[in-house]
């Protein structure tokens, strides 16, 4: 289930003109962090994401659209690009589920 969350997250991002960076799902949650340069609101690319991992996941399980994720999310804003880095290097490897981040060239 957690890789089916993790793909579908990166197939929905490339489809559109969002920029995953990183993403973890653990058995009991899902964090990602997304970049975007439309006005589309958190609220509107959460409940997209959501609601497409959810589909996914009930075409896997047979169960349908019976309801996965919670109402609602936490959206943090990225203070900083060491705040992104701090978020895709340290604290969501931290979590125990399937983590994948895209590979971008070190600045130096």
């Amino acid at each position: 289930m957690q890789t089916i969350f993790v793909a579908t997250a990166r197939q929905a991002c490339s489809c559109r003109e969002w920029r995953l960076h990183a993403i973890v799902a653990t058995p009991t949650h899902v964090h990602t962090v997304v970049s975007w340069k439309s006005d589309i609101s958190e609220s509107e690319v959460t409940g997209s994401l959501k609601r497409l991992m959810s589909r996914e996941a009930g075409k896997y399980t047979g169960d349908g659209l019976n309801r996965r994720f919670s109402r609602g999310a936490s959206c943090t804003r990225i203070k900083n690009r060491s705040h992104l880095t701090e978020l895709i290097h340290e604290y969501l490897p931290e979590h125990k589920g399937v983590y994948w981040r895209e590979e971008v060239a070190e600045e130096k």
